[in-house]
């Protein structure tokens, strides 16, 4: 029976369906974990979980290729059985990627073209070794792997179930509630500095002066993406709003700053122009700092939209004076 499969790339598998072409109890999954060994068949079944799970095991992607972590969630892993067997392409790999419960979408079929050891944390936050594999998928599952190499690396359960939407400047924010299932620290933290009045009213300003200006698509993200939205040329632009006191701006400008990169990074594209929007002035020194990075400053104070930056001037074609 070995290799005698007949999974397609981008279709979803049943674990029920998986169970009958590899021979295994349709509860199997849930108590293998992310490594399927089936003998047998001569293939070892990969489940990816890139950020998708209370434990992160810290599965990317580069490019089409996906870099796999091997088994273990304490201590050091081990360059033994599954985790030798996916490095020396012992088996027949076949990745997958969870769709839905009890369900798999089946990435395709891969080799092992390079691997290596990596400090990471595990299971109670200790430093360890891992292996890190290296998996290229063949020519036909290519397209589908590009296709999933091109989600967040490593978004929260929040973030997960949410998508973008129209932004509303009548709505009135409120704190997050307790959900079924805990949200990481830094999302009920943003949640929360989402909520509060000083926050929303920077938001507001803005959205009001880019609707006025022309721009379009002026959406949020919530737990992330404060707003962003398109100019009248069909540029885009992330604008994370951060509230200034006496004393906090070194603070906030680091802070907005890992917030733009990371949004851009998981959200967006290289192309996105970042923009972080105050409501009080910068030291020259931090406004500098970000125009190095090509970072805007835009400042919402007094009812009006004031350029913080020779870059926001050109950002939002906003006068000076």
């Amino acid at each position: 029976m070995a290799g005698n499969h007949t999974l397609r790339p981008g279709q979803v598998y049943s674990w029920t369906e998986l169970g009958r072409q590899f021979d295994f109890r349709p509860e199997y999954p849930g108590i293998a974990g992310g490594m399927i060994s089936r003998p047998e068949h001569d293939a070892l079944l990969l489940i990816t979980f890139p950020g998708a799970r209370s434990f992160d095991y810290g599965d990317s992607w580069q490019g089409s290729d996906l870099i796999y972590t091997g088994r273990g969630k304490q201590g050091d892993q081990e360059y033994t059985a599954q985790n030798r067997d996916v490095g020396e392409n012992a088996r027949t790999l076949h990745v997958f990627e969870p769709a839905a419960p009890r369900a798999l979408t089946y990435l395709g079929q891969a080799t092992c073209i390079d691997k290596w050891q990596e400090m990471a944390l595990d299971l109670h936050g200790r430093s360890r070794t891992v292996w890190r594999f290296q998996l290229r998928f063949d020519a036909r599952a290519a397209a589908t792997a590009e296709r999933v190499s091109t989600l967040p690396y490593s978004p929260g359960a929040a973030r997960r179930a949410s998508v973008a939407r129209p932004f509303d400047p009548t709505r009135i924010p409120t704190p997050p509630a307790p959900a079924g299932q805990p949200a990481a620290p830094e999302e009920t933290a943003r949640l929360q500095e989402k909520a509060t009045s000083g926050h929303q009213q920077i938001l507001v300003t803005l959205y009001e002066h880019l609707h006025d200006s022309g721009w379009t698509e002026l959406n949020e993200i919530p737990a992330a993406i404060d707003l962003w939205a398109r100019d009248p040329a069909g540029r885009r632009a992330i604008f994370e709003a951060k509230t200034i006191r006496s004393g906090t701006d070194l603070t906030r400008v680091r802070s907005g700053l890992a917030q733009l990169l990371e949004y851009r990074y998981a959200y967006g594209d290289h192309n996105d122009r970042l923009c972080l929007v105050t409501d009080a002035a910068l030291a020259g020194e931090r406004t500098a700092f970000l125009e190095s990075l090509g970072v805007a400053v835009v400042v919402c104070m007094r009812g009006g939209v004031y350029p913080g930056s020779p870059t926001a001037h050109r950002l939002l074609g906003l006068a000076r004076g």
